[in-house]
């Protein structure tokens, strides 16, 4: 056992035990976790497969092929495959069944195609009128506003939407004996401006903001003292996001579906806090592929930072003094984070200035990858590694 060093210690208290090798149900210890199978396996190959689609192969020991299947374009947590067992029929599942029949799982055509916005995210001095449609044919549309995204029991679009004010619209399409569609989103910035890039950040507002389940609160089993530890947002929670980037012209960069997480140590107690931002194929893409700090030759990240002013002076400082301390020592073999300011936005609401960054250090690279730190080009080192 590891215990903490007290009561309102940070330490890691943890409490192993072994699973490895176990063939039947006995054990010498407390009762196994519900997920653990006793004497079974894990239903997983070795190997993945990519969203964007590729040729599965069954083959025997002699290398001859038993069946093969192309699995196409597919979205998260759908399947794909023969429908009945062992038919030369293909289907789409909404509901994987691993290690089961697939008979009694409904089955579908396809996907819906997304729906058409009529005019594009970004800002306007204006107030605008919005439609949006979709051409598959039986196709209806169903939209959100406050950031969660659509689904089967969000508000079917009938006529256009006014926007007079930052919003948000998340919509997808939906028809009978298909899957629905990707989820599109679209942020507006009505009469707000910026001189620094934008991230808009969209996620159901729960996600970030109930008692219970929301990632920014206290909830219900903080402790009475700073820094709350117990406190939802101390929880290793990541919730699903979307993400906008707008360069400083006001231009829409790139969009993509991304995990969030609380980051940072005791300035999880500040009104502002900072995020993790995690690329993960669960959410769309394996990685972010834009050169988020210009001065750096880095095009792919698996993961990212939007950091607050930390603990400088309760966050009612300079903004940037821990990026400028930073960037003093990018000369000095000594492992720094990269810097890019920008404006966030959570669900269309300004949420102040962020400092992006990026751990970028030679002594990392050969920590992991046993090269000579003096050695490495930090300008050619890829951060999705």
């Amino acid at each position: 056992q590891v215990h903490n060093n007290s009561a309102t210690s940070s330490d890691l208290s943890a409490r192993p035990f072994i699973t490895l090798g176990i063939k039947d149900a006995s054990n010498n210890y407390d009762s196994v976790p519900a997920w653990f199978i006793a004497g079974g396996a894990w239903m997983h190959t070795n190997f993945t497969i990519k969203s964007g689609g590729e040729t599965v192969y069954l083959v025997d020991n002699g290398a001859n092929i038993i069946d093969q299947i192309a699995s196409p374009d597919m979205q998260s947590d759908d399947s794909y495959g023969r429908f009945p067992d062992g038919n030369a029929n293909l289907a789409y599942f909404g509901i994987p069944t691993p290690d089961a029949t697939n008979n009694s799982s409904a089955t579908y055509a396809g996907y819906v195609s997304p729906p058409d916005f009529s005019i594009d995210g970004g800002f306007y001095s204006v107030s605008q009128t919005l439609a949006l449609s979709d051409t598959f044919p039986g196709a209806i549309v169903r939209y959100t506003i406050d950031g969660t995204a659509a689904s089967v029991s969000s508000p079917q679009y009938s006529s256009s939407i006014q926007i007079d004010s930052n919003m948000v619209v998340r919509a997808a399409g939906f028809a009978l004996g298909y899957l629905p569609s990707e989820i599109s989103t679209n942020t507006y910035f009505i009469n707000d401006y910026s001189t620094l890039p934008v991230m808009s950040i969209s996620t159901a507002p729960e996600k970030l903001f109930d008692w219970n389940t929301g990632i920014y609160t206290l909830g219900p089993n903080a402790q009475p003292n700073v820094p709350y530890y117990g406190a939802n947002y101390w929880q290793d929670w990541e919730i699903p996001i979307h993400m906008e980037y707008f360069d400083v012209n006001e231009n829409l960069q790139f969009e993509q579906g991304l995990g969030m997480k609380i980051h940072g140590g005791w300035s999880r107690t500040q009104p502002q806090k900072s995020f993790r931002l995690l690329a993960k194929g669960r959410y769309g893409e394996p990685s972010l592929d834009y050169q988020l700090f210009p001065d750096k030759e880095i095009y792919s990240f698996k993961r990212f930072i939007l950091r607050t002013s930390g603990n400088e002076t309760a966050q009612s400082g300079t903004f940037f003094r821990d990026a400028l301390m930073h960037k003093l020592v990018e000369d000095t073999h000594n492992d720094y984070q990269d810097y890019a300011p920008v404006v966030t936005y959570l669900n269309g609401q300004f949420w102040g200035i962020y400092n992006m960054r990026e751990k970028i250090g030679r002594h990392y690279l050969a920590e992991n990858y046993g090269v000579d730190p003096d050695s490495v080009d930090l300008l050619q080192f890829d951060g999705a590694v």
